[in-house]
């Protein structure tokens, strides 16, 4: 009996000691994921960055469950040592996603809502619309910069050739905001129509074949007329303002409508930087010649607009180098998209923005000291990106590689062979592939750059 009593005895002990144990197992286990946790939080500066590099990466519970089908055509070696190495050896790019946190990342989080703000939430025609972005007062100032060179035309002396090109005298009459308005109505039309390289004599043609709509709103020399003299500021101070600034002719003009177009709206979560070219034929000492674009030959702006509803909220003209002075600014990307980007500054939107703009060094400057994510294409030439990403020797077609570090995801894509995408984002932290994509196999980087 004491010995069946014993053996009992044993058993009990047994099956308790097998309780602790696990009771210990598992307060060791909830110990490694907060670790994990903080681990996230303290990694946000560059120093930590190489020390989340794992040689033998340690699945998570999150991996456990999700498998990552991009690992499928990386390189063994790679996957081995845990990280990509830069082409200049200075920046380690983690194969491992960053650990997910369940909140949203500060960055993320936009707290201001979209649309129509201040006097153009109460208006409800495009004609109100119209008069918020040119109102009278603009206008006005036109008229008497317009006005001031017609009769500049009509005392100089050779009045009388001018006047023999009209059939009546009225043609060279001064000017008025009610005859302006008009004017800029008839350019309207004309660009619905696209119009812009037709000639006038077929919109005023009294065949019947005309436009009713020309022809009782003004004559058609009278329009040619306002073009010729519209001005849009002062010319007896140009010359002397036109020193420091290659864009005097316009530059008050422009500078009131930008400030305008940025008071009456607030734009979304996304944002575009790109530049556009404005055609242009005529004489200007900074015509840009882009053999990529239709018109080939223009006026070349940047600007930054809505990704979702294309309301550009900034514009620069491009003016090439200025003379010293207040306009003599750098045209170099970093500097422009900061200056494009000021009026958006700490509002966690996300700015979308081509190679020509996108650098490692103007990333990381919008994400630190802006509150700006961005996500961008890049060049193969920055060196911070490793060799592996842009060979496309061995590379197989609808393959990615993710590149990671605490804020920051470098990707590459081949959407055939021979071929390679480049990206990198400050809002994206995972792997993800977008399954709306099909046998494409796009990461959500890519649609949301094409978006």
């Amino acid at each position: 009996m004491s010995r069946m009593r014993l053996d009992a005895a044993n058993i009990e002990k047994i099956l308790h000691e097998d309780e602790i144990e696990g009771e210990e197992c598992s307060e060791i286990e909830d110990y490694l994921e907060i670790d994990e946790h903080d681990s996230n939080s303290c990694q946000s500066s560059e120093e930590d960055c190489t020390e989340f590099v794992s040689s033998n990466p340690v699945p998570t519970s999150d991996n456990l469950f999700h498998r990552r089908t991009d690992l499928d055509n990386v390189p063994l070696k790679y996957i081995r040592q845990g990280h990509y190495l830069s082409k200049n050896g200075a920046v380690k790019w983690n194969i491992e996603e960053p650990p997910r946190s369940v909140r949203t990342r500060s960055h993320n989080i936009i707290t201001e809502r979209p649309g129509p703000i201040n006097e153009a939430k109460d208006a409800q025609t495009s004609l109100e619309c119209w008069v918020l972005m040119y109102p009278d007062n603009v206008l006005e100032q036109v008229v008497v910069y317009t006005k001031y060179v017609l009769l500049l035309l009509l005392l100089c002396i050779y009045i009388t050739a001018i006047q023999n090109k009209f059939q009546r005298e009225r043609d060279c009459l001064p000017t008025d905001l009610i005859e302006l308005k008009a004017l800029l109505g008839l350019l309207y039309y004309f660009g619905k129509l696209r119009g812009a390289h037709l000639n006038t004599n077929d919109f005023w043609a009294t065949d019947g074949t005309g436009s009713d709509i020309c022809i009782a709103t003004m004559s058609r020399q009278r329009f040619h007329f306002l073009l010729r003299c519209l001005r849009f500021d002062d010319i007896n101070t140009r010359q002397q303002r036109r020193q420091s600034d290659k864009l005097a002719a316009i530059r008050d003009f422009f500078t009131g409508f930008v400030t305008r177009i940025k008071k009456h709206y607030c734009l979304g979560d996304t944002v575009t930087i790109d530049e556009k070219l404005e055609p242009f034929r005529g004489r200007c000492p900074f015509r840009q010649y882009m053999p990529n674009k239709p018109a080939r030959y223009g006026i070349k702006i940047f600007v930054l607009a809505d990704s979702r509803t294309y309301y550009t909220a900034e514009m620069e003209i491009y003016a090439r180098k200025q003379n010293a002075g207040p306009f003599d600014v750098s045209n170099k990307p970093l500097d422009l998209v900061k200056r494009m980007v000021e009026s958006i500054k700490d509002s966690h939107r996300n700015v979308v923005m081509d190679n020509w703009f996108t650098s490692f060094p103007l990333i990381t400057e919008l994400y630190e000291n802006y509150g700006l994510t961005v996500l961008g294409t890049l060049r193969k030439n920055k060196p911070e990106i490793p060799p592996v990403f842009t060979s496309t020797k061995g590379r197989e077609p609808k393959s990615t590689y993710f590149g990671f570090q605490p804020n920051c995801t470098l990707l590459s894509y081949a959407p055939k062979k021979g071929k390679v995408v480049l990206l990198v984002s400050t809002m994206h932290h995972d792997a993800t592939i977008d399954p709306d994509t099909g046998d494409k196999f796009k990461p959500n980087m890519i649609t949301d750059y094409n978006m």
